[in-house]
Formats: C-alpha cells, structure tokens, sequence
C-alpha cells in the first residue's frame, strides 16, 4: 500500500519523501483518498484508523469511505463533508460513523486536499477523532443544568406562591398589597438576574447582593449605605431568593421607619463567615426612634423564608437604631 500512495505521489511530481512511512506513525486516525480516480476509493489508512473501526486494511483500501455511514448519519452531516470537498479547503464536521461491530461513534472529521505544484487536487486526507464520550458529558451537563434550571425555577415559585399569601394578609387596601407585593417580587427578580446565566455553576457574592438589593433605596436625600465584607465569598442559588427578600423587608423598612428615611441615616451591613456558615449584621442609625413594629409583617415573612433553608434573624429594636443579625447557610 505505501508503494501505491508513492507512485501517486511520484506521477504527481510531489516526490515522496517517505510519506507513508510518516503516515502511519501519525496517532490520529487518517485516510488517504484518491479523488482522480472513479469514486474516490482510499489508498491509505493507518493503524490508528483500523484500531478505531475496527476494520482490516483490506476491508478498507479500494473503498470509499461510505461504508462507515448508517442510518445515524445525517443528511445534514454528509452535505457538509460535500460542501468542504467542493471548496477545496481544509474543512471539520461532527458525523456519526459506524464501526465494523455495529456500534457508532461520533466522528469529528477533518477533511482537506493535497495539491501539486499547479495547484490541482491529487489526493485527499480525512483524520478522525472519537468525541463520543466528550459530547456524552456535555449532555448530561446539559441536562443537569436543565434539571438545576427548573429546580431553581420551582423554588422560585413556590416562595413566590407563599410570599403572595402572606404579604396578603398583611394588608387590607388593594393599593397597598400590589405595592408591596411588586416591591417584592422586583427583589426577587434582581437577585435571580444573577444567578440564572449560561454558568449555572456560577455563585452571587454576598456583597455584591446586598449592594444590589439595598442599593436602589440608599443615596440622594435618603440615608447613606456602607457594606462591609472580611472576606469576600459566594452563595449557594439555594439562598439567593430568602436573602434577596430579606435584604429587600429591611430596606424598605428601614425606608418607611428608620434610617433609609433620614437624610442623616446610615446603614452599615457587615458580611463575615465560619465555615459553611454566614452572618449578615445590619445596624441603622442616625434616623428617628426605633419601636417595634406592632404587627410582625414583613419579618415574619423573613423568619418564615430564612427558615426553609435553615436560616434565622434576630432584631433588636433599639430605639437608637435597629439592630438585625442574620444567620443562614453559605450554600
């Protein structure tokens, strides 16, 4: 066979230069079609094409290469290995290719001429790589992340379906409810901006949240916001939703009754963590005298959301400034 490929090579003027001795030690699967010759038939193939189909040399040379296709492989696919060899150029295509066992595998296909000094097609060269269990694994991560995606997505909604039925009970006038229950659900859409990308690997930083959430009621003839991080980290997308409608009760609380309300108010939220816990301290002051509220509202709801992922909240009601110390999980 490489006397053949040789010959070729010779009355094509390319010389030889032990090419197929060259070929054959080359890793990559690879064969050699002639494409002047009636139905392209190969004229060479390699070790490594033979350990991958799982074809003897003899079954392979003097054929055209077809005989890896079955009923997988697409139309699509074979228009574009037509299309790549009518260009003339190096071209890749993904195709399902057929072992001599039956199986299948997916065959990211280079395909590409060899010319003569006159720039004419003389030979063509199609390697093989087996990506087969590369494009298994990014289906199941598809999948997972689909899978993610609606668990996300059911959380989502089943706190939306709770929030509704408590921030309804919280109020009597139409207006009211709507307001609230928009402010709420805004928050909620901001932190899940976040966290609903292409990566849903990627984690919210505790700051950035905060910052994000609080930040629209801070600033201008309101109070003044500061957030503090000993050490910036990430949380889980389990505790973005209670922490986004947390960080959301409080602002606005703070906007109706405490120091958001105030053009002298501040308030300083302070992030730290032990270990796969956080702790989230936020302290007013500078607004008017702090009374606790004497409906629970929009704590409750706090309590009730931080509880489903085995957060808590503790306020102290300093008539100074409140006080409010968070606890829930990192992930």
């Amino acid at each position: 066979m490489g006397d053949r490929l040789s010959d070729i090579l010779k009355r094509r003027k390319m010389g030889n230069l032990a090419l197929d001795t060259l070929l054959e030690r080359v890793r990559l699967p690879l064969v050699i079609s002639d494409p002047t010759v009636a139905d392209a038939p190969i004229i060479f193939a390699n070790d490594a094409f033979l350990a991958l189909t799982g074809f003897e040399r003899s079954e392979v040379v003097g054929r055209n290469c077809r005989f890896l296709q079955g009923p997988a492989t697409t139309e699509e696919s074979l228009q574009q290995v037509r299309a790549i060899i009518a260009s003339g150029d190096v071209g890749t295509v993904e195709i399902v290719n057929y072992r001599k066992d039956g199986s299948t595998f997916i065959n990211a296909l280079q395909i590409g001429p060899v010319k003569d000094d006159n720039g004419n097609t003389v030979l063509q060269f199609g390697s093989q790589l087996d990506v087969t269990a590369q494009r298994a694994a990014e289906d199941e991560a598809q999948r997972l992340a689909r899978a993610e995606f609606l668990h996300r997505l059911r959380n989502v909604i089943g706190v939306m379906s709770s929030m509704i039925k408590l921030t309804s009970r919280e109020f009597d006038d139409r207006e009211a409810f709507v307001g609230a229950i928009t402010g709420r659900l805004h928050a909620l859409g901001e932190a899940h901006l976040r966290t609903l990308t292409d990566d849903l690997e990627a984690r919210v930083f505790a700051a950035t949240l905060t910052t994000a959430i609080v930040g629209h009621y801070a600033g201008g003839p309101m109070g003044q916001l500061k957030v503090t991080v000993a050490e910036d980290f990430g949380i889980g997308n389990r505790v973005v939703t209670p922490l986004a409608l947390s960080l959301h009760e409080l602002a606005t609380n703070s906007v109706k009754y405490g120091a958001f309300g105030a053009s002298g108010g501040t308030v300083d939220v302070q992030w730290s963590r032990d270990g796969d816990r956080a702790t989230m301290t936020w302290q007013e002051a500078g607004g008017p005298m702090v009374q606790a509220p004497s409906q629970p509202g929009g704590s409750r709801i706090i309590a009730r959301v931080l509880a489903g992922v085995g957060g808590e909240i503790d306020f102290d009601w300093n008539p100074e400034g409140l006080k409010v110390r968070l606890r829930l999980p990192v992930a």
